[in-house]
């Protein structure tokens, strides 16, 4: 008997039923090993194949599972099958080949078919892009990949974490390696539209300002605050210059890590960054990614002092152990500009405050120290004045700076107001009424701050006691502090740009690939909000399509909250949490959580 015949009898006598096993092997589908039949895994331990008894073909030849399409190419789909099906097939079953299924990522090519009268039918289901912008060569890329990189580039996600996600989907995921060439081609674009918005964003504060501006600027590092990586040295850092408006002017970005070099190291070629195409290290890898401020402030000066669009900085503002000053003065020298003035942070500079009465507490005497008389242990006693101290100090220059304009009338207000803190927490007002802007002891004859440690005054006659806590005052309205807070500047806009930036690169996540272009697309995002972000840049890409409802609804509703926290109503309602919160210490002092 022949290879076909015997074929064809091994079949028939295990399943009449494989009717499509049947017409396979007819065909002689099957291959030959000297003179015997191999029917492969067809045979393999006389297993059944699952079967549609109505249409006799095995189900696995059909698509299953979830796929990603556009509505307009279903809807053309679904016309086109109506029109091209031919009406004498009665009863026709409609479903789509698997073999005949194609897929790009996201993006999927499929072939309809009607199993009783054979015809069928090849459809795209998906919008390609307008534009070449990717490639000149192949076929057009598909949307849904590039908007699907644009959200990942501005969420704390990655190409691994998006192949489970689609895996949990039952949607066939798509190719790490693929999705990362996609993301390394629109990086760069992303990049080139950051740094075209931050321009726009400098010709804004000069039109809107006929002086120079004042600029805030931080550095923020990968390093985790907490968790398994704990206290690991940061690789990766970056620094963004925002104006008093709001205004993202400049981004810098430093980076030690180059994945295309080490991966031609691991192959075995010798190539040291940055000396090889496609280097991704900005910084170098031995030195301390703390040193990293001062190369980025210079980075980012000279970006605002760019030719044709100059943005003249009056002051920038940073915290007090920063090496931005040194960098900026590098960049205002080798530029020929005269450098902006440099001013602390008062958040930074006032948390010193806490710090320094921490540092002295035991040294006060046991006088002062009359907590067991309010019913508070130790420890709360020294909470409770400490921010005591980092509260009236914040108030008296805050009132200086609202009340006076001159700094030299700013700095003769406070030089006179710290002087009478301590005599104010004791009881003794005499110097309150010409020289405290902050103290409110006419409002009431039995005034007490509420701030202070149980609501009373402290109890101290001790002259050393006076000189320790004057030194505590002194720490942050002391004669070496009021010239560099006498402007009152913070960087809390600086502060909430890291928590938007830190949604795209998390510190628990280090991202060796594209790690500038994904600073980048979050810094968009910072500047326009999200969805505005993702649809300008998925048009510059070519992927042109309509602006996304529901990250709208999002923006708005970020916006609304935001505004939400600025009205007078609110205020109020924090206020009250915090008085409250201050009461319930005192009738409650073994609460923890009062405390914190």
């Amino acid at each position: 008997m022949t290879g076909n015949a015997s074929g064809l009898l091994l079949v028939k006598s295990y399943n009449t039923q494989h009717q499509y096993m049947y017409k396979i092997l007819k065909m002689g589908r099957f291959k030959k090993q000297g003179s015997k039949c191999n029917t492969g895994r067809f045979m393999q331990g006389h297993e059944k194949i699952p079967v549609n008894t109505a249409t006799d073909e095995p189900v696995h030849s059909y698509v299953t599972g979830n796929r990603v399409i556009d509505m307009l190419k279903l809807a053309s789909m679904m016309n086109s099958v109506i029109r091209g099906h031919p009406a004498k097939c009665k009863s026709p079953n409609l479903q789509f080949i698997k073999k005949e299924e194609r897929l790009w990522g996201l993006c999927v090519k499929e072939v309809i078919r009607c199993t009783k009268c054979m015809w069928q039918q090849e459809f795209h289901l998906y919008e390609e892009v307008s534009d070449r912008v990717l490639g000149k060569r192949g076929p057009k890329a598909g949307k849904l990949n590039i908007q699907l990189t644009q959200i990942t580039a501005q969420l704390s996600i990655g190409p691994t974490q998006v192949y489970e996600l689609l895996a949990g989907l039952d949607i066939p995921p798509l190719s790490l390696t693929a999705l990362q060439a996609k993301t390394s081609k629109i990086m760069p674009i992303v990049q080139e539209a950051v740094e075209t918005s931050t321009c726009m964003a400098k010709n804004r504060c000069q039109l809107s300002t006929d002086d120079s501006v004042c600029v805030q600027a931080d550095v923020c590092y990968n390093n985790p605050p907490r968790g398994r990586s704990f206290q690991q040295r940061g690789t990766q850092s970056w620094m963004p210059f925002i104006a008093d408006d709001g205004k993202l002017v400049a981004l810098q970005t430093a980076n030690k890590l180059c994945h295309a070099g080490a991966l031609r190291r691991s192959r075995g070629l010798r190539v040291l960054c940055p000396n090889h195409p496609g280097c991704m290290r900005s910084f170098e890898p031995l030195n301390a990614i703390g040193n990293s401020e001062r190369s980025l402030a210079d980075k980012a000066f000279s970006q605002c002092n760019e030719p044709g669009s100059v943005l003249p900085i009056k002051i920038i503002a940073s915290d007090g152990d920063s090496k931005l000053p040194l960098g900026v003065k590098d960049a205002a020298a080798r530029m020929d500009v005269v450098a902006p003035v440099h001013q602390q942070c008062t958040r930074h500079v006032a948390a010193t405050v806490k710090s320094a009465y921490w540092k002295i507490c035991d040294q006060l005497s046991d006088q002062i120290k009359s907590y067991t008389e309010l019913g508070l242990t130790a420890s709360q006693f020294h909470v409770l004045l400490s921010r005591a101290f980092q509260k009236r100090c914040t108030m008296e220059l805050n009132a200086a700076t609202i009340k006076f304009t001159l700094n030299i009338h700013r700095r003769h207000q406070i030089q006179r107001a710290r002087e009478t803190i301590v005599p104010c927490f004791k009881g003794d007002h005499s110097l309150c009424e010409n020289d405290s802007l902050a103290c409110k002891y006419h409002t009431s004859d039995n005034f007490v701050p509420s701030y202070l440690p149980g609501g009373r005054y402290l109890t101290s006659d001790i002259t050393k006691d006076d000189e320790l806590l004057k030194r505590v005052v002194n720490v942050m309205l002391g004669d070496d502090k009021i010239d560099k807070i006498i402007e009152n500047k913070t960087t809390q806009k600086c502060e909430a740009a890291h928590i938007h930036i830190l949604k795209g690169v998390p510190k628990n996540i280090t991202w060796s690939r594209n790690f500038k272009g994904r600073v980048s697309a979050s810094g968009h995002s910072y500047i326009h909000g999200k969805a505005k972000s993702i649809n300008r840049l998925n048009i510059l890409c070519g992927a042109t399509c309509d602006v996304n409802t529901h990250l709208l609804k999002s923006d708005r509703r970020r916006d609304y909250w935001a505004e939400r926290q600025k009205s007078i109503r609110v205020k109020l309602l924090r206020k009250y949490a915090r008085q409250r919160k201050a009461l319930d210490r005192i009738k409650y002092p073994d609460v923890g959580y009062l405390w914190v």
